[in-house]
Order: C-alpha cells, then sequence, then structure tokens
C-alpha cells in the first residue's frame, strides 16, 4: 500500500522583510520556537494573494533574542528564486516537503 505524499506545513505570515543581495531576504517574525524545525537547505514556498507561489531555500535560521519584538520567534534568511511578480510583505511561509 502506497503512502501519502508528505504535505507542506505552515510556519507563519510575513510581517517585515529585508532585502540583503539579490534575492536574499530576511524575513520577520520568524518560526516559533516551539517548531516546526526548520534547517539551512530546507524548501519553503510563500503564498497568498494573486501572486503564484515562489520558491526559496533557507540559507539561515537566526537566534532567540529577548530584545526582538517576538523573542520566541526566530527569522529566516532565504534565497527567493527570481520573478516579475514579487509577493513578500503579508505572504504566508510553507515548508515544503522534498
Amino acid at each position: 500500500m502506497a503512502s501519502a505524499p508528505p504535505t507542506a506545513t505552515w510556519l507563519f505570515r510575513v510581517f517585515d522583510a529585508f532585502n540583503v543581495k539579490a534575492n536574499a531576504w530576511i524575513l520577520y517574525p520568524g518560526v516559533l520556537r516551539d517548531g516546526p524545525a526548520v534547517k539551512v537547505g530546507d524548501a519553503v514556498e510563500l503564498r497568498g494573494g494573486k501572486a503564484p507561489p515562489r520558491t526559496a531555500t533557507v540559507r539561515a535560521v537566526g537566534s532567540f533574542a529577548s530584545r526582538s519584538s517576538n523573542p520566541d520567534a526566530m527569522p529566516l534568511l532565504i534565497d527567493l528564486d527570481p520573478t516579475d511578480l514579487p509577493l513578500i510583505i503579508n505572504a504566508e511561509v510553507w515548508l515544503t516537503p522534498k
């Protein structure tokens, strides 16, 4: 019997984003301390609005900082696939299976 294909997992909605180099972005608020676990190399999608989903690769995961606006979340640094249809702020970030 074949098992069901793995499904994507919702991580967070982007409140703010900073472009650091070409298609690299830091996304806030980030992944919650309680999970799900996200690591460098994981694939994510930004979804929402009328634009098609944008695929990205996690390049770094921030650390928990007591001075941040949400000390229970870790921001993500991602490399987004290039597109003419920007969709970052207010997008939903989904962890996609490989």
